[in-house]
């Protein structure tokens, strides 16, 4: 068992696990909307990082590929900026990459 999947299973002070207070507050629909909202900007985040690590790059040097500040750069990486369509277009192009937008099914939980 990882250490992070150790720390999901174990419980908080407050009586649930992680995992059980998520499932809980999936039952939200508020909660629900705001998770959708924020996993585009984890996806764009991942994304950025992946793309950093890969290449050995500092934010630095990925701003200065993308032509956009440092800032925005931890501000896309750190998944609290929900990038628009035309930045994430700028990245692409900026990347040599193509932008795939796609549809899923609901996971169970989040029905």
């Amino acid at each position: 068992m990882s250490v992070s999947s150790k720390r999901l299973g174990e419980i908080s002070p407050l009586g649930e696990t992680v995992d059980q207070f998520h499932l809980r507050q999936l039952r939200e629909p508020a909660y629900r909307r705001a998770q959708a909202k924020f996993a585009v900007a984890e996806q764009c985040a991942r994304a950025l990082i992946q793309h950093r690590m890969k290449t050995n790059q500092t934010q630095r040097d990925l701003s200065t590929q993308l032509g956009m500040t440092e800032s925005m750069v931890s501000r896309l990486e750190r998944g609290d900026h929900v990038p628009n369509v035309q930045t994430l277009c700028r990245i692409a192009d900026a990347l040599g990459k193509d932008l795939v937008v796609s549809f899923a099914e609901p996971t169970a939980a989040a029905v």
